[in-house]
């Protein structure tokens, strides 16, 4: 689940798409935020792997 969500450029149809963050938390303090969860209006499906290389973000594990 995301705590904020901003409006990024979708890496597949260049539209604005809602992306969802959640805090990076790997010692139970944040350092950095990673995107969550994604909305096109375009209906475009863009995995966690993919939006994190296309904001230059190291690829997190969804389960964590």
């Amino acid at each position: 689940m995301s705590e904020r969500v901003t409006w990024e450029v979708c890496p597949r149809c260049g539209e604005r798409a809602a992306v969802g963050w959640a805090p990076v938390m790997p010692t139970g303090a944040p350092s950095g935020h990673r995107p969550v969860e994604f909305d096109c209006p375009a209906g475009c499906q863009v995995g966690l792997e993919e939006l994190a290389l296309s904001y230059q973000l190291p690829p997190c594990d969804p389960s964590t």
